[in-house]
């Protein structure tokens, strides 16, 4: 059996501040964005859960580098699965991104995205065999 599935990411941007004392709020930075390359965790889907039609939302934090690599990644709501949890971990962590940016100069971003598991019932009815 043929198992599609839908993985959905919801994004939020927040700017990190790293200092010592709380300087005065800065603007929001401009352009943080995915690379050319869809946000997916299709392929991280684990096998086990999909064919028992296990579904779930991980919502996830983490930072983006200036360099627009992923880091700091945590579990901020579980989906109430551990496995699909760890599986949004690992997925979220090939993510790459365009850094944002601040006064023209890449800057941290720290990142809240959910992660939807849902298998779509009309793609595996579509991949059942014709009777």
């Amino acid at each position: 059996m043929r198992f599609e599935l839908n993985c959905t990411v919801f994004l939020v941007a927040l700017v990190t501040l790293t200092a010592c004392q709380r300087p005065p709020p800065l603007p929001m930075p401009q352009n943080l964005s995915a690379d050319e390359r869809k946000h997916t965790c299709a392929p991280w889907y684990p096998a086990k859960l999909r064919e028992a039609g296990v579904e779930g939302t991980t919502a996830l934090t983490f930072t983006v580098t200036v360099e627009g690599t992923v880091t700091d990644e945590s579990v901020y709501q579980s989906s109430g699965n551990r496995t699909l949890d760890v599986a949004a971990l690992h997925c979220v962590h090939t993510w790459r991104y365009f850094p944002a940016r601040l006064g023209g100069q890449p800057v941290a971003a720290s990142i809240m995205a959910k992660i939807v598991w849902q298998l779509i019932p009309e793609a595996i009815e579509e991949a059942a065999p014709a009777k």
